[in-house]
């Protein structure tokens, strides 16, 4: 039997054409759920699939599940006001009154610059992308959201532990993602009024197809931080995001839940 826990909800999920936002739209998706599915289309083509959302819509399509794109690149000032009204006139090109059942900030931009050399640029790029617009998305959606709606951010195991590797290419970026986990520790109360959860999701080491992946002295060395000896798969994250917007959930909030195997973080 087709799980229908979600059925009638509506999601917004960031950052939902590849890795783990895929992984979680096609979870929420085949539970029920109508998801608004933003991506960028520069990252899509910077990453080298440009038809990603495309071929994902389609997918969720002709399994008989409802979605829709949003195309936005992050980084401006406006972005909460833009992809809010984005996601309204697409719910409401398919016939729904808007609101928000679930958000799910998973969109996020990472670095690898030796410390050294990042600059100023660098760290504002950083922080607008994955601090500034879920700050400005959950300021601007919060009327919209419906009693006992579910706010998820997915964050970085990098907020409690070093990079393994060289702890210092990373530095900006995690600094940007515990900036994020703010976003759940401050508004977890006074939305709980309404029943709304907010939680935070940090993923440790995930193979979303990274090519460093394929050098095999690193991956066992990656893979040696779980004890499960392992990597992370995008599906194990979205397992524990479906549960977080779940009812089940509903006594969780204000959290933040690791995803990493059992690795330290």
């Amino acid at each position: 039997m087709a799980d229908s826990s979600l059925a009638g909800k509506v999601a917004l999920v960031t950052g939902g054409s590849r890795g783990i936002g895929r992984a979680i739209v096609d979870r929420i998706a085949a539970a029920g759920a109508l998801v608004a599915v933003h991506h960028s289309s520069v990252a899509d083509e910077s990453a080298g699939e440009p038809d990603a959302v495309k071929e994902l819509v389609e997918s969720l399509t002709a399994a008989g599940r409802t979605a829709f794109a949003v195309d936005l690149d992050f980084g401006d000032h406006d972005d909460g006001d833009r992809l809010t009204e984005a996601v309204v006139a697409g719910l409401r090109s398919h016939g729904v009154e808007p609101r928000l059942d679930i958000v799910v900030n998973n969109a996020g931009i990472t670095s690898r610059t030796p410390f050294g050399q990042v600059t100023g640029a660098h760290v504002d790029r950083l922080f607008a992308v994955n601090a500034r617009a879920p700050f400005l998305l959950l300021q601007r959606v919060t009327e919209l959201l419906a009693r006992g709606a579910r706010v998820v951010n997915v964050s970085s195991g990098l907020t409690r532990i070093a990079e393994p590797v060289d702890p210092q290419q990373e530095l900006a970026h995690a600094m940007s993602k515990a900036a994020l986990e703010m976003l759940t520790l401050h508004l977890a109360r006074p939305l709980a009024a309404r029943g709304i959860t907010v939680n935070t999701v940090a993923p440790g080491i995930v193979d979303v197809g990274d090519p460093a992946l394929s050098d095999p002295v690193l991956r066992d060395r990656l893979a040696g931080l779980s004890p499960f000896g392992r990597c992370g798969t995008t599906d194990d994250v979205a397992d524990l995001v479906e549960f977080l917007v779940s009812e089940r959930s509903r006594w969780t909030t204000g959290q933040r839940v690791a995803a990493s195997g059992g690795a330290a973080g």
